[in-house]
């Protein structure tokens, strides 16, 4: 089982509904503990569980119009939601890492998704904070994938109160200070958590941005430490009802966000199909198999690692297992493929 930390999910949306867990789903916020109902800002929770968990099929004697479907598969009730938002739009570490305790406490973090974080320095409290979070966290032998970020803002509109012309330029998620100036790096500043894949590569993965044209997005954030690519821009995924009366809500949106749930999917779908194999023997195999890097628009950016792909994780697991498995044909299959339907339901992975 997995869970996806975040704003918060629209539980009415009936592509959510039968995939959320939400028995072990829960809000850690400023306002106190709570179940995971619906909250500001959880347009954003929602989208990233439709990326990876998202419903096959009817639901409630109705079919999805939009057609949207997560990548692990039907799996009912197998992510869980942990709103570290409350009603706000900001979320603090300490109800971040609260999540992630609660994912191990559930047994909901076979793989969590982060798509969520902030520049920090390397010196303040949160570093220790996240650092001891992910330490405990891969010894219970879970995956965390997180986004490294969107870029920092140049331009003289960054700053509240100011004019002027302004975009969101990727860096290093390791030495991310770059000022709104363009020029000046404030020193010993990165992305968090993200950042923790440099000091847990074993079993936490940044995710860059790439378009259909698998091109790295020049808003993406970047570096030796972000190890895979998947797609993150233009995703069609759930979203909140609303007021709307549709339950069956879509809407597009870009970043690392999105990228970053496609791996944790994938992630889940390949610990479904090999429960046996722990957190290392996965990520491992999900970096050695996406060798095929991006394109680079812009100069001096690197990636320690290529876009995702699936398959060749899958084949990489099947080998260092010892199993041997019938090639996936889904596509002269209807509906939902019955080798998707073996692979992704929680029968394979019931706590």
């Amino acid at each position: 089982m997995g869970s996806v930390i975040d704003t918060g999910v629209e539980l009415r949306q009936f592509n959510v509904a039968p995939q959320l867990a939400a028995n072990q789903s829960i809000t850690f916020s400023r306002d106190g503990n709570e179940p995971p109902g619906g909250a500001l800002g959880m347009g954003h929770g929602t989208h990233v569980f439709g990326i990876i968990a998202a419903g096959h099929g009817r639901f409630r004697n109705q079919d999805d119009p939009a057609g949207i479907a997560g990548i692990i598969g039907p799996a009912a009730h197998s992510v869980a939601s942990c709103n570290c938002f409350g009603r706000y739009t900001d979320g603090r570490d300490g109800d971040v890492v609260a999540c992630i305790a609660h994912a191990v406490a559930t047994n909901t973090h076979w793989v969590i998704n982060l798509s969520l974080g902030d520049e920090g320095l390397r010196s303040d409290a949160a570093h220790q904070l996240y650092y001891d979070a992910m330490k405990a966290f891969c010894a219970a032998d879970g995956i965390a994938v997180m986004a490294p970020g969107n870029g920092v803002c140049v331009g003289g509109g960054c700053k509240l109160g100011q004019s002027g012309a302004r975009s969101y330029v990727g860096v290093d998620m390791s030495d991310a200070g770059l000022q709104p100036d363009g020029v000046t790096v404030k020193p010993n500043v990165a992305s968090y958590p993200a950042v923790m894949a440099e000091y847990f590569p074993d079993c936490v993965i940044a995710v860059a941005n790439v378009n259909s044209a698998g091109q790295l997005v020049s808003g993406s954030n970047y570096g030796a430490a972000v190890r895979i690519a998947a797609p993150g821009t233009d995703i069609v995924s759930t979203w909140p009802v609303f007021g709307s009366g549709n339950m069956w809500q879509t809407m597009t949106l870009t970043g690392t966000s999105m990228s970053t749930p496609h791996v944790a999917g994938a992630a889940l779908l390949l610990r479904n199909a090999f429960p046996s194999a722990n957190n290392t023997q996965v990520v491992r195999c999900l970096i050695s198999g996406s060798s095929q890097q991006p394109q680079f628009l812009d100069a001096g950016r690197v990636l320690g690692g290529g876009m995702l792909n699936v398959r060749a994780a899958y084949d990489c697991l099947a080998a260092e297992m010892g199993r041997e498995e019938p090639l996936f044909d889904c596509r002269t299959q209807e509906q939902v493929p019955p080798c998707v339907d073996a692979l992704s339901g929680e029968r394979r992975r019931a706590g």
